[in-house]
């Protein structure tokens, strides 16, 4: 996986865990309705960047490695 990758991935687990923390003591449907308008939508779409930015990677090492 990239450094890129990696990074992005670490801080979303910051952010689940933050969060968690947080919802602890935070649990109206204010909480609710943020995590699922927010918090859920994000985590799909980092997942989904990381794995992009992966093939990514693999795509211009690829065109290097062609190119010498």
């Amino acid at each position: 996986m990239s450094a890129g990758a990696n990074r992005l991935l670490y801080d979303l687990k910051q952010l689940r865990a933050a969060w968690d923390e947080a919802a602890v003591e935070w649990k109206d449907q204010v909480a609710r309705d943020f995590e699922a308008e927010f918090l859920a939508p994000l985590e799909d779409r980092v997942q989904s960047t990381a794995r992009a930015m992966d093939k990514l990677v693999d795509v211009l090492e690829k065109a290097k490695r062609d190119c010498s």
